[in-house]
């Protein structure tokens, strides 16, 4: 039954007597604050210049610390007896505590212009004067989000027709021919098997205004964390929504009744809000299987921008935008609608590419306080 060091440091400091311990267990020359610990150099010259504090030799000036004040101070701010933590300091022997303020940290002249050059270069890569932006691409499962991306980056030149000849052959042979354009960005088995985005894919592209981190999150509800995850590093984010006859209710309104369930679109939106994007682009797919119509894409609208800019989500209106596009098809993702196609008899508004060059890039503040973000986290047995 002997008390732990802990036990009997907290004990020594407080003046109380321990059980089945006496008074000269403790040696009376030693500091309480180091009772149980075992001695070392810095521990030695403690106990000494304390010592001879209290005899008054002044022996403490020999040992070259300059008084006993300043050797106990030394060894606390080392921690061994309950000294300053990092970002604190101590003042004296009165133990003022003061946290140091964001203003306090100034970058060395050296630093500061180092990313001074690593900002330029980042505001400069790869294409002369373009900036880069983190874009989203969020809503309900099926709503044709990889199908979409998958086209818009073929036709940016991103994916060539030789790599897309080979997906579309693989998907063919697998028996899903029509999730073509979604294998560009689902590459791992269990997606393509499931036919469902199951972990965030990460590509690249450039716009004219932008070089573009594309963040394709996925949809259906079982995988929400790794949609939190995508969104947490998104400027903005593209919410697609099905316009298919009952897609856009089953996403956005869902089922009732026993084991019934929410759409996505709801939850995908007030997640991306919460996490600080606040520039939207509204994308309403697959209008094809509508006929292309205009009454349909505006009932959508009436009924997704009241829950947009209402209290439940909190988008300003002014930073949601509206576009029709069909995936497969490729209409209206970086042009206008082909002369044939539906939309051009109505839509007269921007391109995918457009709206995402409306987007406004964030400040990556390189001059302050760094901040390291937990995105992920892998278990590697």
């Amino acid at each position: 039954n002997t008390p732990s060091p802990d036990t009997q440091v907290l004990a020594a400091r407080s003046g109380k007597q321990l059980p089945g311990s006496s008074s000269s267990s403790t040696p009376t020359n030693q500091p309480a604050s180091f009772i149980g610990l075992a001695p070392s150099k810095a521990m030695l010259a403690a106990n000494k210049a304390q010592l001879a504090a209290q005899q008054g030799t002044g022996s403490a000036a020999a040992s070259g610390s300059g008084s006993a004040a300043a050797v106990i101070a030394g060894v606390a701010g080392l921690g061994i007896s309950g000294g300053p933590s990092s970002g604190v300091e101590q003042q004296g022997p009165s133990d003022v505590i003061r946290r140091r303020r964001v203003a306090d940290f100034v970058l060395e002249p050296a630093l500061a212009a180092e990313c001074a050059v690593a900002a330029a270069a980042e505001a400069t890569q790869g294409g002369g004067s373009r900036q880069g932006i983190h874009l989203v691409v969020l809503g309900h499962v099926d709503a044709g989000k990889s199908t979409l991306m998958g086209r818009l980056l073929h036709d940016l030149g991103v994916v060539s027709a030789k790599d897309m000849r080979q997906h579309q052959r693989e998907a063919t042979a697998a028996g899903k021919g029509s999730f073509a354009w979604a294998w560009v960005l689902d590459e791992r088995p269990e997606e393509r098997a499931r036919g469902v985005t199951v972990d965030v894919a990460t590509t690249r592209f450039a716009t004219p205004r932008y070089n573009v981190t594309l963040l394709d999150a996925p949809g259906h509800k079982d995988f929400v964390p790794n949609m939190i995850t995508g969104a947490a590093q998104a400027d903005a984010a593209l919410l697609v929504v099905d316009g298919s006859p009952g897609g856009f209710e089953a996403g956005f309104q869902g089922t009732t009744g026993p084991g019934g369930w929410c759409g996505q679109t709801r939850e995908h939106a007030q997640l991306a809000r919460s996490l600080g994007v606040d520039q939207l682009t509204v994308v309403v797919s697959k209008l094809d299987m509508a006929g292309y119509s205009q009454e349909r894409f505006l009932d959508i609208q009436s009924q997704l921008l009241p829950f947009l800019i209402g209290p439940s989500c909190g988008f300003k209106q002014s930073s949601i935008q509206w576009l029709p596009a069909v995936g497969p098809a490729g209409e209206n993702l970086v042009g206008p609608p082909s002369p044939g196609c539906g939309l051009a008899a109505w839509w007269q508004g921007p391109c995918l590419v457009d709206a995402i060059d409306t987007f406004h890039a964030r400040e990556r503040v390189t001059n302050r306080p760094v901040r390291l973000p937990v995105a992920d986290v892998f278990r590697n047995k």
